[in-house]
């Protein structure tokens, strides 16, 4: 029952603010104005009396009409408020004191309100919130398009509010009791919500803050594997069957679990920072013996997703993804190694001539899959050189991965780098 009350109390001030505060302006406007018309004493004849009313009267419904729709925002109730004070100091004016006065007093409140936008209004672009402190305490969050701040307002930060992806760098995590090591990498689809932007405004480097407590629910969902959820993918060469093909509910189900187990804690805790994680996904998942380095690429698994979707890439959920990285263990830092040219397509002559074709070829796949070559026709011929291996059946069986897989890979990606730069 009180809360009722103190609404209806509050429904009543709104009301008396949007009615009463232009009705108050009206009145002592036509008091200050119409006494003297009415004796001789002013600029304007008597006959001009009702006209000024009119005018007076028009300004009032105006301002009313114009508080009513914007009733719930005060910066521009408050610009509306006083653009109204100005148009009656201006009428008063030129009745009072005559043209000339009234053209000089027009141009002082045009300098004047050209001071006041640059001060008070903010335009706010479509992809930005700003957030707003009064007094040292939060007061609002202004949303796109121009915004009014009362000057006893600060706007302290602009927040992007565009829904993000962000693939997170590779993650090397030992199994737990095994003497195995899952290595993968996710991207997850994020966006700060407007009307809770201010959350994440007391946050500091919230998005830094995200990415780092996104990696280390990561982390967690690793170390939690085990052989067998990997079996289903782990074939040979990395040329694996579709996702629907597997036709078992078994062989599913504990890539779901862990999608799901990375995206629900991770999702419930950046919540509380005005964050909707939208999807996640893991990429390039596989497993390998502990402590060894990384440098098969034909050792791949499924690529899955949870969540919503989202247009992280144009991959196929119905097939593997071939590691895009070399994998390196937590607390070992990475070590950048230039990129090699391949060799030529040509028979080696020792088994040391075969791994270093191999390697080349590992590597020019990497800086590919990677993002470091982005040119489509550099792809292609780097996938032609792939093609050329694979269709060399002396050749091919001294590389350990599936040749003519990658090669295909490639082409692929050289397709969707034509497409963006068409795109752009």
């Amino acid at each position: 029952m009180i809360d009722k009350a103190r609404e209806l109390l509050g429904e009543y001030r709104k009301y008396l603010l949007i009615v009463g505060l232009p009705l108050l302006f009206a009145g002592l406007t036509m008091l200050l104005v119409l006494p003297p018309i009415a004796e001789h004493k002013a600029a304007l004849p008597p006959i001009a009396l009702w006209p000024v009313i009119i005018v007076i009267l028009i300004v009032a419904i105006a301002q009313i009409v114009s508080a009513y729709y914007v009733a719930t925002d005060v910066g521009t109730l408050v610009a509306g408020t006083v653009g109204a004070l100005f148009l009656y100091l201006l009428i008063a004016t030129f009745a009072l004191s005559g043209l000339a006065a009234g053209v000089a007093l027009f141009l002082a409140l045009v300098l004047i309100s050209v001071a006041l936008w640059y001060l008070y209004v903010k335009n706010i672009p479509d992809t930005q919130v700003a957030i707003v402190y009064a007094f040292g305490k939060y007061s609002r969050t202004l949303e796109s398009g121009f915004n009014v701040v009362l000057p006893w307002e600060k706007v302290t930060k602009r927040l992007s509010v565009a829904e993000k992806q962000w693939a997170c760098p590779e993650q090397r995590i030992q199994m737990s009791q095994q003497d195995q090591d899952v290595v993968a990498r996710a991207v997850v689809s994020y966006q700060l919500m407007p009307r809770d932007a201010y959350l994440a405004a007391k946050v500091k480097n919230w998005e830094q803050s995200l990415r780092e407590r996104f990696i280390a629910q990561l982390q967690t969902v690793l170390e939690s594997f085990t052989p067998q959820d990997l079996t289903p993918w782990s074939g040979n060469m990395g040329y694996h069957a579709t996702f629907g093909a597997l036709g078992s509910e078994a062989a599913i189900m504990p890539w779901e679990y862990k999608n799901e187990e990375l995206f629900q804690p991770f999702s419930d805790e950046v919540a509380m920072w005005g964050v909707q994680v939208y999807s996640v996904r893991l990429r390039d998942v596989l497993m390998v013996p502990h402590g060894e380095p990384l440098t098969d690429v034909g050792q791949v698994v499924y690529t899955s997703s949870s969540g919503k979707p989202a247009d992280f890439d144009n991959d196929s959920t119905t097939e593997s993804s071939f590691s895009t990285q070399p994998s390196v263990s937590p607390e070992t830092p990475k070590t950048p190694q230039p990129s090699q040219a391949p060799a030529q397509s040509v028979q080696p002559s020792s088994d040391k001539e075969a791994a270093s074709q191999e390697k080349a070829l590992t590597k020019l796949y990497t800086e590919v899959q990677s993002g470091k070559i982005t040119d489509p026709i550099t792809i292609r011929d780097i996938a032609a050189k792939f093609d050329a291996v694979a269709k060399d059946a002396q050749l091919n069986q001294t590389i350990s991965f599936d040749v003519e897989r990658a090669a295909r890979n490639l082409y692929t990606e050289a397709e969707k780098c034509a497409q963006q730069r068409h795109g752009q």
